[in-house]
């Protein structure tokens, strides 16, 4: 088969009868294309412009850098044999070392979540930090995005040229696809040919990539910034209350209070602390400020530190304070409804009736809490065995004679027990002996007596937090008072002025969460599209010689395209020498008779849609005509005559 080429250095041989047909044919193209260069000239520069006149001599001489070629021993060396299989690896390699890339950022981003996961709080210089490290590996991971759906661009490129013809304005595009600026032209171009598929795939690859980079971004809606209750501690100055008085103004004073304020503010934080949350009621578990053992049957409270700059900063400390009370409930033989002077009671213990003599406050119906002063009464009876730091209180609760109550009234005798500071590490962390035994016997003191010696009295009615009834029941009277207790040291850590001391510095962060299914998932689905697309693009393309991605390797390619222009036309734009040069090419294979030596060529005879062989590929040699993988009438009576012999040998077989 023989096919006309007309670039330069072909010279087929024609028939007598194709020869003036063909002469015409050029003629009549070479007409076209002077009128549309004419035409352009006259739009740019006017219809009175004329182009400048140049010189036969200067024109063959002075405007075409020449250069002598190589020697033809030197160009043998430039033959390079193409293995499709070869090609194959080398492409998967380029795909594979992006998808690597790919794989590489996914674990650093999902390393990167997981360290500052365990963080939990950041402070502002890790939340700097993690969004420095976070916006890095989004630019990396979409530039190595980016730089994948290029490369697959231009391995899809030499396909698409070899796939069928096209107009010179689509091949400057087609080589352009690896921007997507071109590849939207190539789509606007396509619909104005009337060629809407084309303009299909041009749109949903420009979509592919979109969403591909945007599905990066999309990895920063898996995680969030949580700032509730989002604390965090350093080691640090802190403030801590002041601990070795009851302050009533909250602040230091120039005298120390005397010891009836103190009295006062100490009951004052004990009925405060009626409103803080504990584990006794349906409270959540971070709202809890108290919390009752009941192994140990004893009330905790863990101390607070604050910043020095920020009080408003508070961390909930290890340092816990324990307190704990025991209760013994005898019956009100005489008295018992609140409304005479002496009460008389049934010590059960020595099977005797005692008696408590002018009792000041007076409730009937109520619960009187007293407190004996046994700091200044030290009644054998009334004072607490187990040290400083405990106080023996008495509870009367008076039966109501308005509601006929059938019950007694019953005196309980508690000793309450605060003890030491758990975890102090320094002296303003501890609360001394004095301190403790008034929190102790708070829930008595600041009442009415009439000598001051005498016992201190608080009244509790009905229906109030410590005016409970609990029908003579030791245990449940116990953990009331010592509730009353914990809830003195608790306000007094709140309330008491503060002091600057060593400790864990709270501040206050973000909380960092991630949702693990969703990063997971975006991750997976840009490694496995990558995947996918990279293979596609590899063995889609690995039908042809896919040249790399190099100006000085297109241009070579091009060289007898542009050549039709001559020495002129250095200037012109790409849009213009389409303009200029109207024809359509397909970028193929020049074989020579022997079908041994290959040339690639970008030219307006070659066969589209061919798959390129393998062999040696050099420069154009004279009598090559486009490559067909359809056997030649010699090749066909080459295989004719092999399958006779083989039939006649086993035929003689036989």
């Amino acid at each position: 088969m023989s096919y006309p080429h007309p670039s330069a250095g072909h010279n087929p041989q024609l028939s007598e009868d194709q020869g003036p047909l063909l002469t015409h044919t050029i003629t009549g193209a070479s007409d076209v294309i002077s009128q549309a260069i004419d035409r352009d000239f006259q739009r740019r520069y006017g219809r009175s412009s004329h182009p400048p006149q140049w010189s036969a001599q200067t024109e063959s001489q002075d405007l075409q850098t020449r250069y002598n070629p190589l020697q033809s021993s030197d160009r043998t060396h430039l033959a390079r044999k193409h293995s499709s299989k070869h090609q194959l690896f080398h492409l998967l390699e380029k795909v594979v070392v992006r998808l690597i890339w790919s794989i590489l950022l996914s674990a650093a981003m999902i390393g990167c979540f997981k360290y500052f996961e365990k963080v939990k709080v950041l402070n502002d210089l890790e939340k700097n930090v993690f969004n420095v490290l976070s916006t890095m590996i989004y630019l990396t991971m979409g530039l190595n995005l980016a730089s994948a759906f290029k490369g697959m661009a231009t391995m899809l490129r030499w396909k698409l040229l070899a796939r069928k013809p096209h107009n010179l304005k689509e091949i400057d595009l087609i080589l352009g696809i690896s921007s997507l600026i071109k590849v939207g032209r190539l789509g606007f171009n396509a619909l104005g040919f009337g060629k809407p598929f084309v303009f299909i795939s041009c749109l949903l690859w420009i979509l592919l990539n979109c969403v591909a980079r945007v599905s990066v971004a999309f990895t920063g809606l898996t995680y969030s910034y949580d700032s509730a209750n989002a604390t965090g501690t350093e080691l640090g100055v802190v403030l801590v209350s002041e601990k070795s008085r009851f302050w009533p103004l909250g602040r230091f004073q120039e005298e120390p209070p005397e010891t009836g304020a103190e009295f006062q503010t100490a009951h004052f934080f004990g009925e405060y602390s009626a409103m803080m949350a504990d584990n006794m009621a349906d409270n959540p578990h971070d709202q809890q400020m108290l919390r009752y053992d009941k192994s140990t049957k004893s009330w905790v409270y863990e101390f607070r530190e604050w910043n020095p700059k920020h009080p408003a900063y508070m961390a909930v400390t290890n340092r816990t304070i324990k307190v704990t009370a025991t209760c013994n409930a005898y019956d009100i033989v005489k008295g018992q409804n609140g409304l005479e002077p002496n009460i008389i009671y049934y010590n059960s213990t020595d099977g005797e009736n005692w008696v408590i003599s002018e009792v000041s406050v007076r409730g009937p119906g109520a619960t009187v809490w007293a407190n004996p002063r046994a700091d200044i009464n030290p009644e054998p009876q009334w004072t607490c065995a187990l040290g400083n730091r405990c106080a023996i209180v008495a509870g009367f609760q008076f039966i109501d004679t308005e509601r006929k109550e059938e019950v007694n009234g019953t005196l309980f005798q508690c000793a309450v027990l605060v003890g030491e500071v758990e975890n102090a590490r320094v002296p303003e962390h501890e609360i001394d002996d004095r301190v403790a035994f008034i929190a102790a016997g708070a829930i008595g003191l600041n009442g009415f007596s009439d000598d001051p010696q005498d016992w201190l009295y608080q009244r509790y009615f009905r229906g109030t937090r410590f005016g409970q009834r609990f029908d003579g029941d030791p245990d449940q009277m116990a953990m009331l008072v010592s509730r009353f207790s914990v809830g003195v040291i608790a306000t007094m850590d709140m309330d008491n002025p503060k002091i600057e001391a060593v400790g864990m510095k709270p501040w206050v962060g973000v909380l960092f969460k991630v949702d693990w299914a969703l990063l997971l998932t975006i991750l997976g689905s840009i490694c496995g599209i990558q995947l996918v697309l990279g293979l596609t693009a590899v063995f889609v393309s690995n039908t042809v010689i896919v040249k790399d991605d190099s100006y000085l390797s297109t241009a070579r390619l091009l060289r007898p395209l542009v050549e039709r222009l001559g020495p002129s036309g250095c200037a012109l734009t790409g849009k213009e020498i389409a303009t200029t040069l109207r024809t359509t090419m397909v970028y193929g294979v020049r074989v020579d008779k022997s079908r041994s030596r290959h040339h690639l060529d970008i030219g307006e005879d070659i066969i589209p849609g061919q798959k390129f062989p393998n062999g040696w590929y050099d420069g154009d040699v004279e009598g090559m005509v486009p490559y067909t993988d359809e056997p030649t009438p010699e090749e066909e009576k080459r295989r004719l005559l092999a399958r006779i012999e083989e039939e006649e040998d086993l035929l003689h077989l036989a």
